[in-house]
């Protein structure tokens, strides 16, 4: 490698590192200044404490330090000529000492791996048992080396098929469905098993609002708005049961995953690295977890189809991008506004660095709030004609009020954490957009002299056959325009990753690293496909595609080799019970709740009933009950001030019999629910319906899992 060439790169990854280790240094100290300075105090009570905690700073400063940095990389790429000047004369040797620096400072920041030996657990009476299906550690190991290989051949093979197919329209559709056909497979689960916690916060509005009740005037969600109307509207035309999400999140994975592999396939032109790119999402963010959250895709999905059309549509001003746009930003609360505010923050930048006008942005952001009004004028409109409730939209600002403004039910960030490596993406990415500019600018000197058109490439193009020298300069042109386009990409990527991860910001919990990884694994990848093609040689694209595989694949499989064997065991198993395509979900819920679901039926006869038990959603569907209370599940009772507006209801009627979970009236051994959470709030609603109804509830039959409960009167 020429020296010209190796000082460029030490220069270019010591400015990311020294923007990104001052950034991680700045943060960490003044959210400890602020912490100490400015205690927040919580006035009201937190029915989730041993969970969570109040974390005021955490996400705004994040979110301003980022934008501050983001003005100073732009003040340094743009303006700052000299100091670059001098960086870039500085000698050689300076640089790779301030390299091994910065690069030392950054790994001490990063501390162990996300969930390092932790291979899946268990809970049992409150202690966590880890889970390991083979007592040899060894077989780990071996199986683990034998996925790897099985990686690497598709890899290598891809590689062979892209060089010996020559028609390219046909290896396309190959590659591509073969990348499908991969990930339908490694994501796909025997029986649809459900998460039963992720889908309670999903299939509870839903069964509510098949049953009469309008989404957060009577029904709070915690997650989903246009995604819970839209499974409503399924479930109340179809009467399909609930297994049709399991389903539904497995497409997603699909797609999610292909989108990354379409993408990287596009920009990079690399048939090899767009399937590294794959698997190492299937490492890092499907078998990395002990288990699979199913909240992630549904969460993640509407900002993979904005980033997939942002490739697609050139004019992402116009009314069709901002209109997908809206409806993306609904489908999900909080993946939502990160898609709002990380388009914003896209068109921003491109402002700031002269790629569109004010006009074209004013313009752009008054069709956005337009169409968001005129959709849920509509969605109002709708619910009035179907004779519902409006919906009250006050309810969903006072959900972001609780878990953005506040900072309420949020996990302390931890300072030595691998989410440091987000950060150092993204002022990656940033800096090679603002770099790119240099060249972008050199492309409008082009109508003013065409003579140094071709100063703006390394290689000179060939004059093979008749083509002009005129249409020659106008394809470069072509290829230069498509480069801005491609900048521009990993500009929104990157924004994308920005606010996505405030999901981990808030919720400092490692396994929630991975959650987002998908947008990490993208960035890079991108990143990566941005550079590959600058390379040379075959031999330099080689060493690079191994050096990705090294540190995408196989670094954090290792680490995470049992819990992937785990995975692939336990799917082999249930493969071999044969059934893979029937669910499970009723067999499971039936089997586990037959006595309860049997008692309730006989017992409660009312139409309305009110469950106190962490499995309330699924208990009301299996029994086909409407929800005494005004929330689903009731575990999503997080404040003091939510306490009432749930339990209004239940209060005016003072009902005579209800079902408890047994445990919180001592009178059953500890189990473990189906939805595995902390119910501090169950015992609170029932003490508060016996005190504003003067009664005191008394068991009469119990199972080992629920009691049914008889109000008896205080004075009797």
């Amino acid at each position: 490698m020429p020296l010209k060439t190796i000082n460029i790169t030490i220069s270019a990854l010591c400015e990311v590192l020294f923007f990104t280790v001052t950034w991680i240094l700045v943060y960490t100290n003044t959210i400890d200044y602020l912490r100490f300075t400015y205690h927040p105090e919580i006035k009201e009570i937190i029915y989730q404490s041993p969970l969570a905690n109040p974390e005021p700073y955490e996400i705004p400063l994040y979110l301003l330090l980022t934008l501050v940095f983001i003005f100073l990389i732009w003040l340094y790429s743009s303006h700052l000529k000299n100091l670059q000047k001098i960086w870039l004369n500085t000698p050689l040797l300076i640089k790779i000492l301030s390299f091994i620096i910065l690069l030392a400072t950054f790994f001490s920041k990063l501390g162990s791996f996300p969930l390092l030996g932790d291979f899946g657990y268990s809970l049992q009476q409150g202690h966590l048992y880890p889970n390991r299906l083979l007592a040899d550690k060894s077989l780990y190991m071996i199986i683990f080396v034998l996925v790897i290989g099985f990686m690497l051949f598709i890899t290598i093979q891809s590689a062979l098929l892209s060089k010996i197919l020559k028609d390219k329209q046909l290896l396309f559709w190959i590659i591509n469905f073969a990348a499908l056909i991969i990930a339908a497979i490694a994501t796909f689960e025997p029986g649809f098993p459900l998460a039963y916690l992720d889908s309670s916060f999903f299939f509870g509005p839903v069964w509510e609002i098949t049953n009469g009740k309008t989404i957060f005037t009577d029904i709070p969600s915690q997650y989903g708005f246009l995604s819970i109307l839209f499974f409503s509207l399924v479930h109340k035309a179809t009467s399909l049961n609930f297994v049709y999400l399991s389903i539904f999140i497995w497409v997603a994975y699909i797609i999610e995953y292909f989108i990354c592999f379409y993408l990287v396939l596009k920009v990079g032109r690399s048939v090899p690295l767009a399937f590294v790119c794959l698997f190492s999402l299937l490492i890092i963010n499907y078998y990395a977890l002990y288990h699979n959250p199913q909240g992630g895709p549904l969460r993640w999905l509407p900002l993979f189809i904005a980033l997939l059309l942002f490739y697609r549509l050139t004019n992402r001003l116009s009314f069709r991008f901002n209109f997908l746009i809206v409806i993306l930003s609904m489908w999900i609360i909080d993946s939502g506004i990160a898609l709002i505010f990380a388009f914003g923050l896209t068109l921003a930048v491109l402002w700031v660095s002269k790629r569109i006008n004010l006009i074209e942005i004013i313009v752009s952001c008054l069709k956005l709030l337009s169409i968001f009004i005129s959709v849920l004028l509509f969605l109002q409109l709708t619910h009035l004609l179907l004779g519902m409730k409006l919906i009250d939209f006050g309810s969903f600002l006072h959900t972001l009020q609780k878990n953005a403004g506040l900072g309420l039910v949020m996990i302390p960030i931890e300072y030595r954490t691998h989410f440091w490596l987000f950060i150092l993406v993204y002022f990656a990415s940033v800096i090679y957009f603002f770099k790119a500019k240099v060249a972008e600018q050199t492309v409008g000197k082009i109508k003013k002299s065409e003579d140094t058109y071709f100063e703006l490439f390394k290689e000179p193009m060939s004059l093979e056959g008749s083509s002009s020298k005129r249409e020659i300069r106008y394809q470069a042109f072509q290829d230069i325009h498509s480069q801005q386009n491609l900048t521009q990409l990993l500009l929104f990527s990157a924004n994308l990753m920005l606010f996505a991860s405030i999901y981990y910001v808030g919720r400092s919990m490692p396994h929630n690293l991975y959650l987002i990884s998908p947008f990490f694994c993208l960035t890079l990848f991108l990143l990566f496909a941005l550079h590959y093609p600058q390379l040379k040689s075959e031999r330099l694209k080689k060493i690079f595609l191994g050096f990705v595989f090294l540190v995408t694949i196989v670094y954090p499989g290792y680490f995470r080799k049992e819990n992937m064997v785990n995975e692939l065991l336990i799917k082999y198993q249930k493969l071999r019970r044969g059934g893979i395509f029937t669910s499970e979900f009723d067999r499971t819920l039936y089997q586990r709740y037959s006595k309860e679901l049997a008692l309730i039926k006989s017992e409660l006869i009312e139409d309305e009933v009110l469950l106190l038990t962490t499995d309330d959603t699924y208990l009301l569907y299996l029994a086909g009950k409407k929800n005494l209370l005004d929330i689903n599940s009731s575990i999503g009772i997080i404040l003091e001030s939510e306490l009432n507006p749930a339990i209004k209801r239940a209060l005016e009627i003072c009902p005579q019999k209800i079902a408890v979970d047994c445990q919180i009236i001592n009178k059953c051994p500890a189990y473990k629910p189906l939805v595995q959470a902390f119910p501090r709030v169950l015992p609170i609603i029932l003490n508060k319906i016996e005190s504003v109804c003067k009664i005191k509830y008394e068991p009469s039959t119990c199972t080992r899992q629920i009691c049914l409960v008889d109000a008896k009167r205080k004075n009797q």
